[in-house]
């Protein structure tokens, strides 16, 4: 199994700072660099580098020269919810799991909910997988209508299941399948597995 990539220093400052522009602690002006350092015990570069991290992301704007960043319009107190997003997995539990137990991810769904959470995003996981669910897109569609979620990534979906993904209101990310022509957007071979 693959380690899980760790974040760098500047990440894990962004995604502190993050947290504490979710509970508006700072309200529409983020402290300055020299501040922020010297309260996070970090060097100011690490800092400056959190700050362009959150601007990218259109948390803040920038605020010039020597000059405190603002928090952008509309991303204050409560604004910067995140999404609630499900992972369907392909494979079935290994032998032996009782089903009483949550299904174990794969690699790349782990390294993939990592990364979701590290900015703050809620990742969950449908109790069954496709494999279990035999396939059946009527019985896997009603599965997940059970668990809502603001977004999906289906990893290894068959191309019907993933044309009802794309006939949803629901944003889908296709994780290999069969989604190749289909208004839904994709990364990886577009194939099942066999």
């Amino acid at each position: 199994m693959n380690p899980l990539p760790r974040l760098s220093l500047a990440d894990q400052t962004a995604a502190h700072l993050r947290e504490r522009l979710r509970s508006g602690q700072w309200g529409n002006k983020v402290p300055g660099v020299v501040r922020l350092g010297a309260e996070l015990q970090v060097s100011q570069t690490t800092v400056r580098a959190a700050l362009r991290k959150l601007e990218g992301e259109g948390l803040l704007a920038p605020g010039g020269h020597c000059r405190s960043r603002q928090v952008a319009a509309g991303k204050g107190r409560g604004a910067l919810r995140g999404l609630s997003v499900g992972i369907l997995l392909h494979d079935e539990r290994p032998e032996g799991q009782p089903k009483s137990t949550p299904l174990i991810p794969e690699p790349i769904a782990l390294r993939i909910q990592h990364a979701l959470e590290a900015v703050g995003h809620e990742v969950f996981f449908p109790r069954q997988s496709q494999v279990e669910l035999d396939h059946d897109v009527r019985r896997i569609t009603r599965h997940l209508r059970q668990t809502p979620a603001d977004a999906w990534i289906v990893i290894a979906g068959s191309r019907e299941l993933l044309e009802w993904f794309a006939g949803q209101s629901v944003p889908c990310f296709a994780l290999y399948g069969r989604a190749g022509g289909l208004p839904i957007a994709r990364a990886g071979a577009d194939k099942e597995p066999t």
